[in-house]
């Protein structure tokens, strides 16, 4: 049996180690190609990010094609992205949800694998 200080130490230590525990933990690349995959996202941005998916094409505004950093107006950072995905979009006739039902660190995930697909379309890899 452990004392009750001992297992207050050992519970605040699992939940400072687990904090981020679960199916998308930490804000990776790999766990935004899963966030994308998992959300939709390809249906109107494509595969590989170009805004041609086969829900965006029949879009009258087409989705953002994200090797476009200008296309990006609240930034094109993490952090901006990540905000754009919570807050989700409807200007100028543009529409995407938020997916707010995301956790910061999925968001900013999400947004790391955008940011990888502009970055990768830039330096000539093909996906």
């Amino acid at each position: 049996m452990i004392d009750a200080r001992a297992a207050t130490v050992l519970a605040v230590s699992v939940s400072l180690t687990c904090g981020g525990c679960g199916r998308h933990a930490g804000v990776t690349v790999a766990n935004g190609r899963a966030l994308y995959a998992e959300n939709g996202c390809a249906n109107c941005h494509g595969a590989s990010g170009h805004g041609d998916g086969t829900v965006g094409r029949t879009l009258t505004v087409p989705p953002r094609d994200f090797r476009d950093r200008e296309a990006f107006k609240k930034g094109d950072d993490v952090q901006a992205i990540g905000q754009t995905l919570a807050d989700g979009l409807s200007r100028n006739g543009s529409q995407m949800p938020a997916f707010a039902h995301l956790s910061r660190q999925e968001r900013e995930s999400l947004a790391l694998f955008v940011i990888s697909l502009r970055d990768a379309e830039n330096k000539g890899v093909v996906r």
